[in-house]
């Protein structure tokens, strides 16, 4: 069979030119579509696309960006680039190439030169076809100002504009004298047409169209920058002025005619929703107004078009008014719109593949399209009766109606929330996948973009439906899942808003009515998304994507033997920035390689991260996934989160005036020092072939940086403003907000998924990542899970779930079967073992010998878990905390005497195919903190928890950790040691066994009463092993007797200080209460009153009397309460000076809360009872929360408070506080820190008398402990706590910056019964160890005070080793005795042997003197100290120093002597007897 040819086709069709090789002249939209549509008619009627050639003009700009067109196109011609005088709107350049590739027609489509007729002169004179209307038309239609002349002339209703009444009499022709009658020349007579129309009204460029060259005024001021806005953009067009018509629908004909008179209308259009008098939104039929008024409208479009002989697609536009249904001509374009795929849909005509048969000289009635559209039959060419002037036309043909509904939207590059200003870039993503009810086309492809010089639109879809409705929706859905990324901002999520708007659903917008939303912020401000989604996805991308930079730097400076940064193991960021004005600022904490935790306030939320293989980020959050795109640019970081795109700004400085996007800066409007108000414009820049006017936020001084003419890229600084008040700038609003998301709930998970989430979260911890929960908190956990009996049965089922099919049925039923039935039982595990053992080694070998080993390795995993739970579920729950051990001690066993960088290239060279490896232990190292207190847990597990027979498997790894020495490795060795010590004494249970066995030998029955023995408690009381950990456990026991026994035991082991005078039990019901008289201690005689920090005084006839009690909840104290007035005895003694001491003990798992939440709880009760313990004299109530396995905490309330809780003695046992020595800070006003370590407290200070002298005064008590013996626990103990003094204080430091004068005191509560030079030697090493970091903390005093027995006397006698550090290399240390001198304990200075020497520099001090202001010389070495240098009054000291290590054991008594020598008031040195510093 012959194929069909385009000249066979064009003879048949009676057509009269031959149209094979068409010049695009054109480079976006209009081309794709042209070429798109044209090979699909082309393909259709001659089976093959190639039938028409396509030669494409393309700039560097569009080959650069990969433009569509362009690979569409059979060839492409290079143009120049730049603006688009230099390429598609030239003339001469198109005629030119037309010609030089002996084309037969030339395609523009719409935009650039469509609408001149100059080309259409040029190349009919060469022969060749322009596919469109003949100049003549262009010249009468085209033109907005001709066309209205002619439409007007017609009697086609027309709005009030500046050729108002103007007419011609016959033809199309307008003359030159009319038409510049009806146009504007001047800005003068612009502005009197539009007094004379009356504001607002519109300013149109005549060869405008796409929204240039046309501006909406609505009052007279802005009448002249609008005007030269519209001659810049469309320059030497003819201007003219229109009247606007208010609440008007945009309504538009399609027409199609040919060479033969014939013109059709293919229906209307709704083009009513725009921006800037830009179509957004376009519709196809037009709804809004009724059958018989678009009958007019399209008649007269059809009529006019034939009175001026046009040919080819064009279009009517009007003005519609749906209040009065009247229509004004706006005007015809003679072109083909962008909107016209809407018309194609509903009726079917491929218009592009229409114009190209129009210009191939066949008649409307030969084309196949609209003999369909008129119900005939394809292929034929007899004339159709479009007008249906013969009846029987309607028996012969159709009248023509619209089949469905259609919607479009146009997809451009334009930022909504920067007023749709237009930007360029690069695609990162382009996805759209049409379907037969959606469909789209782009003007780029995914490797493309958008360049300066292009127009904005890139991309436009259509949607189709059986109703509007259902058009809509589809279209709706379609921009959803329609995926743009890039270098620029788009409009899609914007276009959904719009299409979601009632108004829009409802029909009832008009032209101004989008204007109007952007105007008052209600769309173009993305309102926030539901739980603020898009902050927290943005904090997490930009962290996450920080994070692996990092790890991506480190190891390729490690591949290339280079030792990176420590900021490169950084997993801690701060995450701050504005969207939508409103102030973010969170913390993000990687805890994983895809793990983070973002923190706001005390607010927590765990979140996954995973990396995209396209550059994004899949955020999860409580399940739920969200894509994440970033991309930084220089006012921010654009963010796109599921489609929806805001931007993350920096805080802006108002001052900079910045351009939004690239362009080129046109002109000022204002001269620099000029003012301008908030709202002003100050400048013109053309982007994307628009002019944009920048407007000023603020209101200043204007002074210009950039000069005329400049080429602009986002960010850039166009302008400076002095602002007028700095004060009222408008500021971001702080995000004050909660985290809306539930933290990671405790889901109901299986127990061994619940191990594999927490083996994960402890892996990560022990490779550097910070933690996700508490490391204690994490122990408990993870103890609970490996020692729950279901854990094995659960992960034999997991594994037999993936070989249940490669291993024998039977014995795949039997293990099965076995773990659902010892579900029930799971504790009959470890007695079923051996069984389940045989039973698979049977199975097994009934097996064909070549079967067996494949079998067996299937189920390795199944006997692997069988033997690790053979000894049973502790034994597993060991062998795991011991590999976390020696993962730690690994690690940091590396770093013993190393520097870490020689480390880290050892580690290299051992590991180079694996560098994660040294990452991860690099890492690890560099984050001690929450791993310390990880394998801290660990430890303190093992102490409380680890039977004896698992001692021996874990004393090596302790004796490793005891044996690390690094700083960071502190508090870890301590405790392997403490509990390495611990090892050789008994344990808690042991304890409380011989506790138990002496209280039972102290009460004595004798009939129904019961006698106490109290001197079988003296050895105990007075011991030096703990006991008040074990002594609350027997407050509740079920034996009457062991309450009191255990009661009376813990006063007097509290009240050791104190003198007890009396006391005695009491048995109410089943509550015992303990009483007792007490007195001060002579050593150290002060006021009994409630505020600990008043001076003490001599004061022997105060009465006092303390009551303690245990209840099991707050309701039973209520009830007791009252019952324990008569055992203080106020009635007995009303006339004494009587004080109450109350102390309650609650064990209630209902406490088991944080302190603050207690507090409240206990605040409440006494402020129920405040008449009545104010009536009954009660000085002091304290609250014992007792929980097993936990530290005992205190709160306690005061008279001399009001009954407020004293924090400064919180969790401290009150009969005990005197040994915090307190009241000498009545100097200062003290504020306690809030620490976590125990026997540990630090208090703020700030002087009464000089706000500037702040100091920290740190007070340590060491309770007795475990210990083999006295020097162990010197040794440990204070090492323990002086590592954690200044661990805290170092920490500290950063939240009280310029502190000085620091204090320690260290109290010793056991009796040393060592030499007393033996505890010099253990202290004074103690000291010299920490010299260094003493002094870097700006220690200046500290003192430590402990028991001990005189060598001599055997008298226990308290001793006070105080040292002064002036220097970091002099340290003076003097050894004091107490003793009483005149009813007060002051100072005696001690001699290493014990006799009495030379005095210290605090002989016969108070024992309890104040702490002084600071001396004049103390700023003075703190300055010294900021400069890392020596204050020159220290020199001497210095010299002293190095004097005494140099000379050593022949050091004289009087070694130095030094006298200052100043200039006197004649010029002459003397001796000065000032103080240093002074």
């Amino acid at each position: 069979m012959k194929k069909k040819t385009v000249d066979d086709f064009v003879k048949k069709s009676n057509g009269n030119r031959l149209v094979q090789k068409v010049l695009i002249a054109n480079n976006g939209m209009a081309a794709v579509k042209a070429i798109r549509s044209i090979r699909k008619w082309s393909y259709e009627t001659f089976g093959s696309e190639d039938e028409i050639q396509f030669y494409a003009m393309c700039t560097p700009e569009d080959l650069k960006m990969n433009a569509e067109y362009i690979r569409m196109a059979d060839h492409f011609i290079e143009i120049p680039g730049g603006a688009s005088h230099n390429n598609y709107s030239n003339v001469d350049l198109i005629v030119e190439l037309a010609e030089l590739n002996k084309v037969h027609a030339v395609y523009v489509g719409w935009g650039f030169a469509s609408e001149n007729p100059i080309l259409a002169d040029r190349l009919t004179e060469l022969g060749i076809c322009f596919i469109g209307p003949p100049a003549s038309a262009m010249r009468s239609l085209g033109d907005k100002i001709a066309s209205t002349i002619v439409a007007q002339s017609a009697n086609v209703p027309c709005v009030n504009w500046s050729g108002q009444g103007i007419t011609i009499k016959d033809g199309c022709n307008v003359p030159d004298e009319l038409y510049k009658e009806a146009t504007i020349t001047t800005l003068n007579e612009g502005l009197k047409h539009a007094e004379r129309i009356g504001f607002p009204v519109m300013i149109k460029a005549s060869e405008g169209g796409g929204g240039k060259g046309i501006r909406l005024v609505y009052e007279k001021k802005d009448f002249s920058s609008s005007f030269l806005q519209v001659q810049r953009e469309v320059p030497g067009s003819p201007i003219f002025v229109m009247q606007v018509v208010q609440d008007a629908r945009h309504l538009e004909v399609q027409l199609l005619a040919d060479a033969y008179g014939n013109a059709i209308a293919l229906f209307g259009r709704d083009c009513s929703v725009q921006r800037r008098h830009q179509k957004i939104i376009e519709e196809a039929p037009v709804t809004i107004a009724p059958p018989e008024i678009l009958r007019q409208m399209e008649q007269s479009a059809v009529n006019l078009a034939k009175l001026v002989g046009y040919k080819s697609a064009g279009t009517v536009e009007y003005l519609y008014e749906p209040s009065t249904q009247k229509y004004y001509f706006l005007e015809l374009n003679p072109r083909l719109q962008v909107e016209h795929p809407t018309t194609e849909m509903v009726s079917g005509v491929n218009i592009p593949a229409a114009q190209l048969q129009v210009a191939m000289g066949i008649p409307l009635s030969n084309i196949k399209d609209i003999r369909l559209l008129y119900g005939l039959t394809p292929t034929g060419t007899d004339e159709i009766d479009f007008d249906f002037q013969n009846p029987k036309s309607f028996e012969i043909q159709r009248v023509p109606q619209a089949k469905g509904h259609v919607i479009a939207t146009r997809i451009t590059a334009e930022n909504p929330e920067a007023g749709f200003k237009p930007n360029s870039g690069r695609f990162l993503e382009l996805n759209f996948k049409s379907n037969s009810n959606v469909w789209g086309y782009f003007s780029v492809n995914a490797a493309g973009g958008v360049h300066e010089y292009a127009d904005s639109q890139f991309g436009h879809l259509f949607a189709y439906g059986e109703t509007r409705e259902e058009a809509r929706r589809n279209l709706v859905v379609a921009l959803k899942e329609i995926s743009i990324r890039g270098d620029f901002r788009t409009t899609v999520e914007y276009l959904v808003k719009l299409l979601e708007n009632e108004v829009f659903k409802n029909n009832e917008f008009t032209t101004s009515w989008l204007d109007k939303l952007i105007a008052s912020n209600q769309m173009v401000q993305m309102e926030q998304t539901i739980n603020n989604l898009p902050a927290v996805c943005g904090a997490i991308g930009k962290s996450f994507l920080t994070f692996r930079e990092y790890n991506e730097y480190f190891l390729k400076a490690l591949a290339k033997g280079q030792v990176p940064s420590q900021e490169s193991l950084s997993t801690k960021f701060n995450s701050d920035f504005i969207i939508n004005n409103i102030q973010y600022r969170f913390q993000v904490f990687c805890t994983g390689p895809e793990s983070l935790t973002i923190v706001h306030g005390n607010q927590k939320l765990n979140v996954i991260a995973k990396p995209l293989s396209d550059g994004g980020i899949l955020v999860v959050i409580n399940g739920k996934s969200n894509v994440v795109y970033l991309k930084d640019e220089p006012n921010g970081t654009t963010l796109v989160v599921d489609g929806s795109t805001f931007l993350m700004e920096k805080e802006n400085d108002p001052t900079q005036l910045r351009s939004p996007s690239p362009g080129k800066l046109i002109r000022y409007l204002v001269k620099d020092g000029e003012h301008i108000f908030a709202g002003d414009s100050y400048a013109e820049i053309e982007v994307m072939k628009m002019y944009m006017p920048l407007v000023s936020k603020e209101s200043g001084i204007f002074n210009s940086c950039k000069p005329i003419s400049s080429v602009l890229s986002t960010g850039d600084i166009i302008a400076t403003l002095v602002l007028d008040d700095p004060s009222a700038v408008k500021k971001a609003i702080p995000f004050q907000g909660n985290l809306p998301f539930s933290n990671e709930s405790e889901l109901d998970e299986k127990i061994h998924y619940k191990l594999k989430k927490l083996s994960v979260e402890v892996d990560n911890l022990m490779n550097g990542f910070e933690p996700k929960s508490d490391p204690s908190v994490l122990v408990e956990k993870l103890i609970k899970v490996l020692e729950n009996p279901e854990l094995p049965l659960f992960e034999i089922m997991e594994v037999l779930g993936s070989i249940n099919s490669r291993i024998p049925s039977a014995l795949a039923a039997f293990l099965y079967d076995t773990c659902k039935e010892l579900l029930n039982n799971p504790t009959m595990l470890m007695a079923n073992i051996p069984e389940i053992q045989g039973y698979i080694k049977k199975s097994v070998e009934a097996l064909p010998l070549d079967e067996q080993d494949s079998v067996y390795g299937l189920l390795q995993p199944i006997m692997d878990i069988l033997n690790k739970n053979k000894i049973g579920l502790q034994t597993r729950s060991r062998d795991f905390l011991l590999d976390i051990l020696k993962k730690y001690y690994d690690i940091e066993s590396l770093y013993e005497s190393t520097a870490a960088a020689r480390v880290i290239l050892k580690l290299r060279d051992e590991n180079k195919d694996n560098l994660e490896k040294v990452l991860n232990i690099v890492r690890a190292h560099s984050k001690p903190k929450p791993r310390s207190e990880l394998v801290l847990a660990i430890l303190d597990h093992i102490e409380r928890e680890c039977p004896a027979v698992h001692k021996k498997l874990f004393a090596n790894i302790l004796d490793q950790l005891a044996q690390l020495g690094n700083k960071s490795t502190n508090k870890v060795s301590f405790r392997a040691r403490e509990i390495l010590i611990g090892y050789q004494l008994p344990g808690i249970a042991e304890r409380k066994s011989t506790i138990l066995n002496i209280f039972s030998k102290v009460s004595k029955k004798s009939g129904d009463r019961v006698f106490f023995d109290f001197s079988q408690l003296s050895r105990l009381i007075v011991s030096r092993h703990p006991i008040l950990d074990i002594l609350p456990d027997f407050f509740f026991d079920s034996d009457i007797s062991l309450r009191a026994i255990a009661l009376y035991t813990y006063v007097m082991r509290t009240n050791q200080a104190y003198t007890i005078n009396y006391f005695d039990h009491h048995f109410i019901e089943d509550t015992v209460i303990f009483s007792w008289n007490f007195s001060n201690p002579e050593q150290n005689i002060r006021k009994e009153t409630d505020d600990i920090l008043e001076s003490p005084i001599t004061n022997k006839n105060n009465l006092k009397k303390g009551v303690l009690f245990a209840c099991k909840s707050i309701d039973e104290v209520v009830k007791q309460v009252k019952s324990v007035l008569p055992y203080l005895g106020i009635a007995e003694n009303p006339d004494q000076n009587f004080s109450g001491y109350v102390t309650i003990v609650l064990n209630n798992p209902e406490l088991n809360k944080s302190d603050e939440a207690v507090a409240r709880l206990l605040a409440g009760f006494i402020q129920e009872h405040l008449e009545f313990l104010k009536e009954n004299l009660i000085k002091r109530v304290t609250f014992m929360i007792y929980e097993p396995n936990q530290q005992t905490r205190y709160f306690t309330f005061k008279a001399s408070r009001d009954y407020q809780e004293d924090l400064v003695i919180r969790h401290i046992e009150p009969f005990m506080s005197h040994r915090l020595e307190l009241e000498r800070l009545s100097n200062f006003h003290v504020k306690p820190c809030p620490i976590s370590t125990r026997g540990l407290r630090i208090y703020h200070a700030v002087g009464k008398s000089n706000p500037t002298d702040t100091r920290f005064f740190i007070r340590g008590i060491i309770h007795p402990a475990n210990v083999v013996s006295i020097q162990d626990f010197i040794i440990s103990e204070a090492n323990r706590i002086t590592i954690d003094m200044l661990n805290t204080l170092d920490l500290l430091s950063s939240t009280y910056p310029n502190t000085d004068c620091n204090h320690i005191l260290l109290q010793f509560i056991p009796i040393f019964d060592l030499p007393i030079d033996l505890v010099q030697v253990f202290l004074e090493q103690l000291l010299e160890r920490h010299r260094s970091q003493l002094c870097k903390l700006r220690v200046s005093e500290a003192e430590i005070c402990f028991l001990a027995y005189h060598p001599t006397s055997r008298q226990v006698v308290p001793f006070r080793l105080i040292i002064d550090i002036p220097s970091e290399y002099v340290m003076n240390i003097s050894w004091y005795t107490q003793i009483k001198e005149k009813d007060q304990m002051v100072l005696q200075t001690l001699s290493p042997n014990g006799s009495t020497i030379q005095n210290g520099p605090h002989h016969g001090q108070l024992v309890l003197r104040h702490h002084a202001p600071k001396h004049a010389i103390q700023p003075k070495r703190y300055k010294a100290h900021l400069l890392g240098t020596t204050y020159v009054y220290d020199f001497p000291a210095l010299f002293e120093q190095a004097l005494k290590n140099i000379w050593k054991d022949n050091v004289p008594k009087k070694l130095m002597r030094c006298v200052e020598l100043v200039l006197n008031s004649e010029n002459e040195l003397e001796e000065s007897s000032r103080l240093a510093g002074e």
